[in-house]
Order: structure tokens, then sequence, then C-alpha cells
């Protein structure tokens, strides 16, 4: 995977100056925790999910873009006002 350090910030409308503008979250627990950030990266709508549930020795928190089509094309949905 690709795994590079970036600056993620929250935002309630999706404005500021960070790579990644966290607008809203949801967690998801089943057989795994699932949590899913609904972001702003450079104007666009995008899901990145997280299945990490504890910390690690780097002090780092692994969010990847997500591989759900339905997700990410109803947050994209959402933002584009369709």
């Amino acid at each position: 995977t690709n795994q590079q350090k970036v600056d993620v910030a929250f935002s309630e409308d999706g404005t500021g100056t960070a790579d990644y503008l966290i607008v809203d979250s949801y967690g998801y627990s089943g057989s795994a925790m699932i949590l899913y950030h609904f972001t702003i990266h450079k104007g666009q709508p995008v899901v990145l999910v997280s299945m990490q549930n504890q910390g690690n020795p780097e002090n780092m928190y692994y969010m990847y873009p997500t591989n759900n089509k339905d997700i990410q094309e109803a947050f994209a949905n959402i933002v584009n006002n369709k």
C-alpha cells in the first residue's frame, strides 16, 4: 500500500487548508470495526476507511480510499447536490 503522511482536519463545511477535510464520520462494529471518514480532498469528495482499532508503534492512524463504490457514489451525490 501507499503509506504516506497527510494533513487531516475536521471541517464543518468542507473548507480549510488540510489535505483531507473530514466533514463526517461513521463507525460500524460487526465482525470487525469499520470507520468511514467522509472527506473533501482537493475539492473532491473522497470516502476514507479504516479498520484500525488500536494504536501501533508508529503512532499512526491508517486510512485508505474505500473500495465500496456505493458509499463513495452516495457521498459524491450529496456533495454535488444530486
